[in-house]
């Protein structure tokens, strides 16, 4: 807010709720303020990465990178290779480097986020799963886009990002981007809505054991 109110530009990215949160505690518009709202499954509980991630690394590291869509192992929904990595990138206390990387159907963590075992009842129902957006920008990734014959070359494997754009600022910024952008193809926008189940109000439903699960792992995590 302070950073607003010196005319300074800002781009707040995150999910949909944190972004009408951001909005309902300022109170006001800012020509200056860009928001960026992503394709959101459910918010991952922050106790279970950091057992994940201490896991991996041991009790010591530092400068460590955390990566959800590593492209080591591919993307995916391209048949001529394979889906995406968790990974992991630090230093030991000596400055030793290391990097950890694991199929995203093999890691632990991913196995609780694609089951929706710690989705959240806030998430199952959630207010902003819909075309209107509370955004300038929508992003995320396009992984359905080989449901249309005639976009499938568009899926090279190495990753494709969905982009809605919401406001008339966002029209403006996108327009004034558009030559540094590698822009693949603008598909056709109802089509679009119905490859996104976390925009076009088929929200995903949690696990049948969420409950029990969130019983549990408050008691053994920290």
């Amino acid at each position: 807010k302070t950073l607003l109110d010196d005319n300074i530009t800002v781009l707040f990215c995150g999910t949909p709720c944190q972004c009408i949160g951001l909005k309902a505690y300022l109170q006001k518009r800012y020509e200056n303020l860009i928001i960026v709202d992503l394709l959101c499954t459910c918010v991952n509980p922050q106790y279970l990465l950091k057992e994940h991630v201490k896991n991996i690394t041991g009790e010591f590291y530092n400068n460590i990178k955390v990566n959800f869509r590593d492209k080591i192992t591919g993307w995916g929904g391209n048949p001529q290779g394979g889906e995406f990595s968790f990974s992991l990138e630090w230093e030991d206390n000596n400055g030793k480097q290391y990097k950890f990387y694991d199929y995203l159907y093999d890691d632990d963590f991913f196995k609780g986020f694609l089951s929706h075992i710690w989705m959240k009842d806030s998430c199952e129902k959630c207010s902003y799963s819909s075309s209107e957006r509370v955004s300038d920008f929508t992003l995320g990734d396009f992984w359905n886009i080989g449901l249309k014959e005639e976009y499938k070359e568009l899926n090279d494997n190495r990753g494709l990002s969905f982009v809605k754009i919401n406001t008339n600022k966002a029209k403006k910024i996108f327009a004034e981007l558009h030559d540094r952008l590698k822009i693949k193809k603008i598909v056709d926008y109802d089509w679009a809505l119905t490859t996104q189940c976390a925009i076009n109000g088929k929200a995903y439903q949690k696990h049948k054991n969420t409950d029990k699960f969130f019983e549990y792992a408050p008691r053994h995590y920290s």
